[in-house]
C-alpha cells in the first residue's frame, strides 16, 4: 500500500510515514492469520501479550507526530481504484500472511484514509 501511495508523483509522500500511518490498518487487517505472531510481537515491545499492537502504533504515532490518516497526506477518495490495483500487483504481497484482492484493498484504502 505504500508503494501504490508513494508511486503518486505529485504528492511526493516519504515511504516510511507511508508505513507508519498504514501499519495500523494492515495489522488489523491481518489479526486472525498470524498465530501468535501478536502476542509475540507484544512482549517484544514491552506490552502485555493480549494487547492490540494496532491501537499502540495508533497512539504512538500520535505521540511521534505522525499523520493519523492517509486522507491527511493528501490521498483522496478518487485515487483508491488506482491506488488498490496498484497494490494489489505490487510483489510485496507474497510476504503478507493474507493476500488481499484488489476489492481488499480498496476497503482497506477507505479505512486509511479516514473520515
Amino acid at each position: 500500500m505504500s508503494h501504490a501511495c508513494g508511486a503518486d508523483q505529485t504528492l511526493r509522500l516519504h515511504h516510511g510515514t507511508l508505513n507508519a500511518v498504514l501499519l495500523p490498518t494492515v495489522l488489523d487487517y491481518n489479526r486472525d492469520h498470524v498465530g501468535d505472531k501478536y502476542a509475540r510481537l507484544n512482549r517484544a515491545m514491552g506490552q502485555p501479550a493480549d494487547s492490540d499492537p494496532a491501537e499502540f502504533f495508533r497512539r504512538f504515532n500520535v505521540e511521534i507526530g505522525m499523520p493519523a490518516t492517509l486522507g491527511e497526506m493528501g490521498i483522496t477518495r478518487e485515487m483508491i481504484p488506482a491506488l488498490a490495483a496498484h497494490a494489489a500487483k505490487d510483489v510485496c504481497n507474497l510476504s503478507n500472511p493474507r493476500t488481499p484482492s484488489a476489492a481488499d484493498y480498496e476497503t482497506l484504502f477507505e479505512i486509511a484514509i479516514g473520515a
